[in-house]
């Protein structure tokens, strides 16, 4: 099976990758600036979904406020222009590749951002309300909560980024048996390996209380478990 064109010389490959990243770097200089009119809403919006009615965050240093925000700005202008961006980048790849290399990597690809975003959003809706709610539960009349607003932006970056991360389960399976490094039978005897690798990020992870922790691993297990079922199917093989 041939390839759709030929490799390009080295100095030929060299130049094509700076126009696609110069491209890139306007495409965030396009983006930036909105994202960053636009990040005190979306923080806002996190802020009254995650945290209780009335209950407002601090701050203690006088840029804390416009660092989160440019913070907040980098994020989102990211995940605007990630399908510019990696349309660019699939240009400079696919040349390169063969006809059915290219079909399997672009579904991989277009699979593991899916399931991010899905990781994402399970984490915004109902994993952060948690966390917070745990948090504020501690309070008592000697102990008041004072979050600053630096360390919510963090925290809540992290939560989300790590389950996006840890939705990425399905592509590891996929990769693993499609690439024919484990068998389909060696991974379902490794299962309680899975089970305990899953509880100790989760745990990583989410706020130390079993709720949360367990929100988050049983829809990674059940992912798992879907992909063994589906490459018993021959669905990805």
């Amino acid at each position: 099976m041939e390839t759709d064109t030929l490799p390009f010389p080295l100095f030929e490959q060299l130049e094509a990758f700076r126009r696609v990243l110069i491209k890139i770097l306007l495409c965030a200089v396009v983006i930036f600036p909105v994202a960053f009119y636009f990040a005190p809403e979306v923080f806002e919006l996190m802020v009254k979904h995650g945290c209780p009615p009335g209950f407002s965050l601090k701050y203690f240093s006088p840029f804390e406020p416009l660092i989160v925000r440019i913070k907040t700005a980098a994020v989102m202008t990211v995940f605007a222009g990630m399908p510019y961006m990696a349309w660019q980048l699939w240009g400079f790849v696919a040349p390169g590749l063969y006809r059915d290399e290219k079909t399997f990597l672009g579904a991989l690809c277009l699979g593991s951002w899916a399931m991010f975003i899905l990781g994402g959003a399970l984490a915004f809706r109902f994993i952060l309300p948690l966390m917070m709610d745990f948090s504020l539960s501690m309070s008592s009349d000697t102990l008041k909560p004072v979050i600053g607003f630096q360390a919510f932006a963090g925290l809540s970056g992290i939560l989300i980024a790590g389950t996006g991360i840890m939705a990425q389960c399905p592509m590891v399976v996929f990769l693993l048996i499609k690439s024919g490094v484990v068998g389909l039978d060696s991974l379902r005897r490794q299962r309680p390996v899975v089970v305990i690798v899953i509880l100790i990020l989760s745990a990583l992870i989410t706020p130390p209380d079993v709720i949360s922790q367990l929100m988050l691993a049983v829809p990674a297990y059940i992912l798992f478990e879907l992909c063994l079922l589906f490459a018993d199917f021959k669905i990805i093989k």
